[in-house]
C-alpha cells in the first residue's frame, strides 16, 4: 500500500534537505526482508510548504479519493468539537492507557473494545459532563467519528472492570515512568475532599464534615496521595462520615504495601493529624510534614511563647524552629495574611459592638459567638487577644533532616492536592453523581 515518507539527506555543503515521496513497502523474497520502492519523489517540503503546493496535491489526492467534499464538510462544522477528541486521545495513548486496556480486553475477553469505551468517559468528562445517558443519545457523534459500535450498557460494564482493577490501574501507572532517571518520589502529600449527593442514597452517602458547607447533604469522602510532581499516585472513595486521620493511616498503609514507599516524606494537613497518628508513623520509621491545629493544641501555646528570631524565606513566609521535649517544631508567619486576618476581625468586633448596644440576638453567627463570654452578650477581651497572637500563623511538626525553610516550603505545596480537588470539582463537573451503587460511584470518581 503507497504511503508518504520525508526522506532527510545531507547536501555537499553540509545542509540537510527533507524531501517528500510516496513509497511502496512490499516483501522481499529473495531477502526475506521487506523493502520499499520510491513510486515517486514531490519535491522538497520546505519549497512545498512555502508555496502552498503541498496542501494543493493533498487536496488534489482528496478530491481522486473522493474525500474532499467530506473534509471540508468536517472542517466547516465539525473540528471546533473533534480537536478536544484528538488531543485527549493523544494524551490517552502517551500515558500508555490504550495499550493498559487493550491488553485488559484481551485478557478478559471482552465483547466491546474497553480502551475505546473509557475514553468515551473520560472524553465525556473533559468536554461535555452531564449523565452518560445524555452523553451517548446526544453528543458523543460529534466528538468523534469511528465508535465502533460501542453501546450505553457497555459504559456501565467497563466502570465495573475499572472498579475491579483500580489498583492494577494505578499501580501500572506509578511504575510505568519510574526508573533509574525518575526514582521514587521523595514526596508524598495526602489530603480529602468531600462532595455530596443529589437524590437517590448511595451506599456509601453519609453524614459528615461538608467542605461544600452542605451539612446538611449525604456525602462522600475523597483522598488524593500526589507525588512531588503533583502526579496523582493513588486515590480512594469512602464513606461521608469517614474522619480525615483515619483516611490517611489506611492510604499510609497502602502506599507501603502495594507501592513499596519506604523512603518518603509524607505531607498532610491539620485535619488528618492526632496522637495516635503521629505515634503509628514513628512506629514505622516513617518521615513526616504535618500541620498542627493553633486551637485545641496543648503544645501550641508553648510554640508561639518560645522566643527567638523568624528566618525570611520569602516575602510571604517567615519561620522559627522551635523545639519542645525533643519534638520539633516550625512556627511559620505571613505578614499579609497577618494583616488581611486583623482587617477581618476589626469589622467583625465592630458589627459586635454594634449589635451588642443594640441588644440583638447573636447565637446564629459564628463569627460573633467566638468573641463572647459564654452565655452572655459582654465581649470577651481576652479572647480578642488571644485571637491576635494567631494572625497569619500556622504550626508545622516533622521529624525529617530538611532544614526549616525547606519544611515550609514542602508544606505549601499541598496547594498541588486542592488544585486537584477544584479541577475535579470544577473543570471535571465530579457533581452531581448520577449513581447510587457503591462501584459506580467510586469508579465515577476515578476519571
Amino acid at each position: 500500500m503507497p504511503w508518504v515518507r520525508l526522506n532527510t539527506q545531507k547536501r555537499k555543503d553540509g545542509r540537510e534537505v527533507t524531501y517528500v515521496q510516496i513509497v511502496r513497502t512490499y516483501w522481499d523474497k529473495t531477502v526475506g526482508r521487506p523493502r520499499q520502492k520510491v513510486l515517486c519523489t514531490l519535491g522538497r517540503l520546505d519549497k512545498m510548504t512555502e508555496d502552498g503546493n503541498l496542501v494543493s496535491i493533498a487536496n488534489k489526492l482528496l478530491e481522486a479519493a473522493g474525500k474532499l467534499e467530506a473534509m471540508q464538510e468536517a472542517e466547516a462544522h465539525q473540528m471546533g468539537f473533534w480537536g478536544p477528541s484528538y488531543l485527549f486521545f493523544r494524551l490517552w495513548q502517551d500515558c500508555g492507557l490504550k495499550g493498559l486496556f487493550d491488553k485488559l480486553t484481551r485478557r478478559l475477553k471482552l465483547p466491546y473494545d474497553l480502551s475505546q469505551v473509557l475514553f468515551e468517559l473520560v472524553l465525556q468528562r473533559m468536554v461535555e459532563s452531564g449523565s452518560k445517558l445524555g452523553w451517548f443519545e446526544t453528543f458523543r457523534e460529534s466528538h468523534w467519528f469511528d465508535w465502533q459500535g460501542a453501546e450505553l450498557h457497555h459504559y456501565y460494564q467497563a466502570m465495573d472492570v475499572l472498579i475491579r482493577h483500580k489498583e492494577e490501574i494505578e499501580k501500572y501507572l506509578y511504575f510505568k515512568d519510574r526508573d533509574l532517571f525518575t526514582p521514587r518520589p521523595s514526596l508524598v502529600f495526602f489530603d480529602t475532599t468531600s462532595t455530596y449527593f443529589e437524590g437517590s442514597r448511595c451506599e456509601l452517602s453519609d453524614y459528615g464534615y461538608s467542605r461544600d458547607r452542605r451539612p446538611d447533604r449525604e456525602q462522600v469522602l475523597i483522598g488524593v496521595a500526589l507525588d512531588e510532581r503533583g502526579m496523582p499516585l493513588y486515590h480512594q472513595v469512602w464513606e461521608g462520615g469517614k474522619v480525615d486521620r483515619d483516611a490517611f493511616l489506611e492510604t499510609v498503609r497502602v502506599l507501603k504495601g502495594a507501592f513499596g514507599v519506604q523512603r518518603v516524606i509524607l505531607v498532610a494537613d491539620r485535619g488528618c493529624v492526632s496522637t495516635g497518628v503521629i505515634e503509628w508513623l514513628e512506629q514505622e520509621g516513617l518521615e513526616y510534614i504535618l500541620g498542627m491545629r493553633l486551637r485545641g493544641f496543648r503544645r501550641a501555646e508553648e510554640v508561639l511563647c518560645r522566643a527567638g528570631r523568624y528566618s525570611e524565606v520569602r516575602d510571604d513566609l517567615l519561620v522559627k524552629e522551635v523545639k519542645v521535649d525533643g519534638e520539633r517544631y516550625l512556627l511559620c508567619y505571613n505578614p499579609q495574611e497577618a494583616e488581611r486576618e486583623a482587617r477581618k476581625r476589626e469589622e467583625i468586633l465592630r458589627g459586635l459592638y454594634e449589635k451588642v448596644r443594640e441588644g440583638k440576638a447573636l447565637v446564629g453567627n459564628r463569627g460573633y459567638r467566638r468573641y463572647l463570654k459564654p452565655q452572655s452578650f459582654e465581649i470577651d477581651e481576652e479572647k480578642v487577644r488571644k485571637e491576635a497572637r494567631y494572625d497569619g500563623k500556622w504550626i508545622l511538626r516533622t521529624n525529617t533532616g530538611l532544614c526549616g525553610r525547606e519544611v515550609a516550603l514542602a508544606y505549601k505545596d499541598l496547594w498541588k492536592v486542592e488544585r486537584v480537588f477544584r479541577e475535579l470539582k470544577e473543570v471535571l463537573a465530579l457533581r452531581p453523581i448520577y449513581h447510587w451503587k457503591e462501584r459506580r460511584v467510586r469508579a465515577h470518581v476515578i476519571p
